[in-house]
């Protein structure tokens, strides 16, 4: 059962993508986050419709290693919503 607080988040960003309508919709990260947070934020997103991710400083502001393996996670993410 989700938290209060994740259905609140869920239905802020399909109310975003709803009004956004035919209108290509890009989630932006927003400030640097924890792995989970983002990921979370990122399955959330594309299950409400985003046509995809601007997750730049949750990327660039991480050791090498750990910047690859965060964008494998987000790649593997996006991978199962190929009509986004």
């Amino acid at each position: 059962m989700p938290t209060p607080r994740r259905r609140r988040a869920q239905q802020a960003i399909d109310a975003v993508v709803r009004s956004a309508g035919r209108t290509l919709l890009l989630v932006s990260g927003g400030g640097k986050a924890g792995d989970e947070a983002m990921l979370e934020k990122a399955r959330e997103s594309m299950e409400a419709g985003a046509t995809g991710l601007i997750f730049g400083r949750n990327v660039w502001q991480r050791d090498h290693d750990e910047s690859l393996r965060f964008v494998s996670a987000l790649r593997d993410i996006l991978a199962k919503y190929p009509s986004a």
